[in-house]
């Protein structure tokens, strides 16, 4: 006869309702903290393609000739490592 009335729920008492309200506020906090952390990730990588893709978009210029004519080429990859270095430095 009691489970025929059995409604799915319990009673809980004020302090076990407070650590509940606490726990979500804590995971709430977090998930902004995350959120930021994200947004704070995709514009590093963001940058970081914005520094590759023009080299890499460089070298599929051509794609029918057999070879790449890279004049200056170890001037241009230092300084292009030059500038991926300063630009992590900044983070």
């Amino acid at each position: 006869m009691k489970e025929m009335f059995d409604f799915g729920f319990t009673a809980v008492d004020e302090e076990a309702l407070d650590n509940s309200k606490n726990v979500i506020e804590d995971l709430s906090a977090n998930n902004e903290n995350l959120a930021s952390e994200v947004e704070f990730y995709k514009q590093n990588m963001e940058g970081l393609r914005n520094l590759i893709m023009p080299l890499l978009n460089n070298l599929m210029k051509n794609p029918e000739k057999d070879y790449i004519h890279w004049p200056a080429r170890e001037e241009k990859i230092k300084a292009f490592i030059e500038k991926l270095d300063n630009y992590f430095e900044e983070f």
